[in-house]
Order: C-alpha cells, then sequence, then structure tokens
C-alpha cells in the first residue's frame, strides 16, 4: 500500500509538471523526489524533455537557463553499474534531445516545441526507472543510491516503468 501511495505522488508529481507548455524542472530541495535510472546508452550530456503519453507532443522541457546550475550543468549523477541519479526532473515520459546541455544553455530562448520533437535522439530511452524517496531521506545520498544498487535492493524501490524498453 506504501509503494502505491509513493508510485501515486510521484504520477500526481508528473502530471502537475507536465500541465504548462514550458516547465521548469524541479530544484534539488530535501523533498524533491530521487529518481534513479538506467538507459540504453549514455545520454547524460543530452536535454531531456517530457512527452505526452502518446509521444506525440513535447508537455514539458527547460528553459536554457534551467539546464545550468551555478557555474556548472544539472547533468544527472552516474552511479554504480551504469545507473543515474537524475538532477533535471525525468518521468517514464522522458525522452532526450540531440542537443546537449552546453549547447542547450547557449541558446538565447528555448526552441518552440515542434523544433524541438525534431530533433529527438530516443522517445524510449530507459531500461530501468525507480522512484527512491524524497533528498531529505539521506545523509550521503550518492553512497546510499550505490549501496542499494550495489546489494541488489532496486527491488525494494518503487519502480516507475511498466515494462522494460527494448
Amino acid at each position: 500500500m506504501n509503494s502505491l501511495r509513493t508510485y501515486i505522488s510521484v504520477l500526481m508529481l508528473s502530471v502537475l509538471v507536465s500541465c504548462s507548455q514550458r516547465t521548469t524542472m524541479p530544484q534539488t530541495t530535501s523533498t524533491a523526489p530521487v529518481i534513479i535510472y538506467q538507459a540504453k546508452a549514455d545520454y547524460s550530456q543530452y536535454v531531456p524533455v517530457r512527452l505526452s503519453n502518446d509521444g506525440s507532443r513535447i508537455v514539458a522541457y527547460p528553459a536554457p537557463s534551467d539546464v545550468r546550475q551555478g557555474d556548472s550543468y544539472r547533468y544527472p549523477v552516474l552511479l554504480d553499474k551504469g545507473y543515474y541519479w537524475d538532477q533535471q526532473g525525468v518521468s517514464p515520459n522522458t525522452a532526450f534531445l540531440s542537443i546537449t546541455y552546453t549547447e542547450y544553455a547557449a541558446l538565447e530562448t528555448a526552441p518552440n516545441p515542434e523544433t524541438l520533437l525534431a530533433n529527438i535522439l530516443d522517445r524510449t530511452p530507459f531500461l530501468e526507472m525507480y522512484h527512491a524517496g524524497s533528498v531529505g531521506d539521506y545523509r550521503q545520498i550518492e553512497l546510499e543510491l550505490n549501496k542499494i544498487i550495489a546489494q541488489n535492493r532496486l527491488s525494494e524501490l518503487t519502480s516507475l516503468l511498466r515494462r522494460k524498453n527494448n
């Protein structure tokens, strides 16, 4: 039952974020959800966008200023065994653009959704995706996430994918 509540909370967050054409992705705060994933390839340098449920349109994308954090970019954090800890707000409906964070941050304004849709690198990039609680649940988040991975305890987390992509 607790797993279902967690899934519903993450789903509601995804719905709220996708309600507008352009959405600022969540910042890392103590209540920010911890999403870890494994993808078919290394997309860590590419900008994520959120697609509609049917994949026909982009429903959320960052402003160019949203992909930066201070002097660096909001790249996902590489964990053990090829997993990543998301820093940008990915969901099961996320696709990656063929545009890197560096290229995107250099833009004055975000391209229109049609242009972004035409520049999708992969519409179904994820092999696995899990909700691992909130940032505030951890003292040393990267270390603790790697421990979960190393101990093969991902099945204890809430899976956000219905099936594995091929």
